[in-house]
């Protein structure tokens, strides 16, 4: 039943960020203090946002039904998936959102050569949240730009 509530808290927290929003961001980062950061940040430029501890709970979030328009997650994360996986994951389940990538560490080939063709934009950390915001801002504008609407 928690995880219901859970769910639910969040379905109703979507539903009154979203209206004001500029884009809805999930952000997926184990470490609480730079999830915290980074999300707060976020918030203060206009965008709303959701956060995950790990990819399964981002998973979770998005089958609950939560829409997102980008997904801003660290590569290495605890538990048996990666950001990585996470993407592909995501890609295959619930095509859409775009992706963006972060990490102190460097990310593997395959994630190098879609960060340079710009697919999956890699942000090294640290980062300044003023730099992550500007590009889910531009990735949410080609997205609004490709679909016609969020």
């Amino acid at each position: 039943m928690p995880d219901q509530n859970r769910k639910l808290r969040h379905l109703h927290e979507r539903d009154t960020q979203v209206s004001a929003a500029t884009a809805i961001v999930l952000v997926v980062e184990d470490e609480v203090l730079i999830r915290l950061d980074v999300a707060e940040e976020l918030r203060m430029a206009g965008f709303a946002v959701f956060e995950a501890s790990s990819a399964e709970e981002a998973l979770e979030l998005l089958a609950s039904g939560l829409q997102v328009d980008v997904i801003f997650s660290d590569f290495r994360l605890l538990g048996p998936l990666d950001g990585w996986q996470l993407r592909k994951a995501v890609a295959r389940q619930f095509p859409g959102p775009s992706f963006i990538l972060t990490s102190a560490q460097d990310p593997p080939a395959e994630a190098k050569t879609e960060a340079r063709s710009g697919t999956v934009p890699f942000v090294p950390k640290p980062y300044q949240p003023a730099h992550v915001a500007d590009l889910i801002s531009s990735l949410s504008d080609r997205q609004t730009d490709e679909n016609g609407s969020r």
